[in-house]
Formats: C-alpha cells, sequence, structure tokens
C-alpha cells in the first residue's frame, strides 16, 4: 500500500503537501487549487476551494494504481468532514483507532477526530473513487 503525509493545515497547504508527496505541482486560481494526479500514481484530480468563515471543499476523482492511504496528520485541531462518495467507495478512519469504516457509493459520512488525532483515507487500487468533503474549520467557523 502506498502511503502519502499531509501535515498542513488550511486546505491550499493540504494541497501543496499533495503536490510534494506525489511529486507533482498544483496550481491555483481565485483560492481554487488544483492538483492532478502524475501517471505513474494514477489518473484524476484533487481539487479545494477555501471559503471565507472555515469553510472549504476538497473534491477527490481519482484511480490510483495500487493501494493509496493519505494520512492526514498535524498537531492542530483537524476540521469537521462531511464527506459524501459520488462514485466508488472510500475507507475512513482515525489516526488513533485501528476501527476502518467504509463509505459506498451514494452514502455520506460526518466525521470529526477528538483532541488532535489525524483522519486517514483510504483508497482501492485500480477503482474511480468520486469524494465529495465539506471541511469546517471549527475555530474558525465558531468565531
Amino acid at each position: 500500500m502506498k502511503t502519502y503525509r499531509v501535515q498542513s493545515l488550511p486546505l491550499k497547504d493540504v494541497v501543496q503537501d499533495l503536490a510534494k508527496a506525489f511529486r507533482t505541482t498544483f496550481t491555483s486560481h481565485c483560492e481554487q487549487y488544483l492538483l492532478r494526479i502524475p501517471e505513474d500514481i494514477g489518473t484524476g484530480f484533487i481539487e479545494g476551494i477555501d471559503f471565507d468563515s472555515g469553510l472549504g471543499i476538497i473534491q477527490y476523482d481519482c484511480t490510483f494504481h495500487e493501494k493509496t492511504q493519505i494520512q492526514y496528520i498535524v498537531d492542530d485541531i483537524h476540521p469537521l468532514k462531511f464527506l459524501y462518495c459520488v462514485e466508488g467507495s472510500l475507507k475512513h478512519r482515525f489516526a488513533d483507532d485501528k476501527n476502518v469504516h467504509e463509505l459506498a457509493q451514494y452514502k455520506n459520512a460526518v466525521v470529526a477526530s477528538s483532541k488532535h488525532s489525524g483522519h486517514i483515507l483510504i483508497f482501492n487500487a485500480s477503482e474511480r473513487t468520486k469524494i465529495n468533503s465539506l471541511e469546517v474549520s471549527r475555530q474558525a467557523f465558531q468565531k
């Protein structure tokens, strides 16, 4: 299984970390960030946009050649995530928990980690996965 680590918040830094991990670049325009998956890793893209008041959206539309996990590990309060699976499936677990939960097509989940525990997303090999994640920065949104 391929593992990539993201150790940043907010969204623009998340995309920048992923680009570094994938050894590629990303583009940005008007607070919208686009990362194309390199051909040696898979196909598709990861795209995100930041809004005012602590809201952001990340869309994953990708197919990885190998089973892949993206570890969102940062020593900060992680955003509340509203996940919706448009196509394929996704597995999710918290960094401090061994329990894995599968999100099937057309299913949704609301995930919030306790304290500073991170999120781990697991993508199946050779399966197109389309996930929309509405991210709410708890500190910024609360203000």
